[in-house]
């Protein structure tokens, strides 16, 4: 696929390591406890996708609210 080496590198830079936007964006500012990327590539396509797991005591309202100026922002 084409654009296999734009997604890895958009991958390393969401979500891989302690300095990924994701980690700095919702771990370190304890609205997860989890965030990273899945980058599946196959031959005939394939898909990137963010996922956080909330920290305790975090409610999903907050999330509703603060993932879109999250995304806005670090993306």
């Amino acid at each position: 696929m084409a654009d296999t080496p734009a997604l890895m590198v958009l991958d390393a830079i969401l979500g891989r390591g302690e300095s990924s936007r994701l980690q700095h964006a919702l771990i370190q500012t304890g609205i997860a406890s989890q965030a990273g990327t899945l980058n599946e590539q196959q031959e005939d396509g394939g898909c990137l996708a963010p996922f956080a797991i909330l920290a305790a005591g975090v409610a999903v309202s907050l999330w509703k609210t603060r993932g879109e100026e999250i995304g806005r922002a670090h993306v």
